[in-house]
């Protein structure tokens, strides 16, 4: 461990990253002084490198990890920034690692993941019509009884209705 005199904070300013650290040790919450202080700049660091909609999702795994790990961080290092930025590096790298394991496997296999396929939309409209159906003869059913939470069991033939016995 560090002296405490060389981490103290200035009366008057806020904590320094590293009293922040320390302090989330014990009390996990102290740690959103960092995410505060760091995230627009961790954001835009990715934001630079990465679309932004995957930078929004690897700005919060960056905090997600230094949070896991900030029992590692050498508390001696007053600014958490660079910390941050290498972390933040590292997933810039696996997500380009990621995407490019993707595209090889679409060229070899020639079958986009992400594309819905037709017969997926072919079951679910037939499903949907199938329903609608159902639905129709449930309503005219309870025309010619006038009792619907009866008629429904017979529109879908399951039992014969005993109020309407047509």
């Amino acid at each position: 461990m560090i002296e405490r005199s060389l981490v103290e904070e200035p009366v008057g300013h806020a904590p320094l990253d590293n009293v922040l650290i320390e302090r989330s040790l014990t009390v996990p919450a102290a740690f959103a002084g960092i995410y505060d202080r760091h995230a627009g700049a961790v954001h835009r660091y990715l934001a630079r490198r990465i679309p932004w909609s995957v930078a929004e999702d690897l700005t919060g795994e960056t905090f997600l990890i230094a949070f896991r790990q900030r029992h590692r961080y050498q508390l001696d290092q007053a600014d958490a920034l660079p910390w941050l930025y290498g972390i933040a590096t590292n997933l810039v790298h696996r997500h380009r690692r990621t995407e490019v394991r993707m595209y090889r496997a679409l060229a070899r296999t020639g079958v986009d993941p992400l594309v819905e396929h037709d017969t997926d939309r072919v079951v679910a409209r037939a499903a949907a019509t199938a329903a609608a159906r159902r639905l129709a003869r449930g309503r005219t059913m309870s025309r010619w009884c006038g009792r619907w939470p009866v008629c429904h069991r017979r529109a879908a033939g399951r039992s014969s209705c005993t109020t309407c016995a047509t």
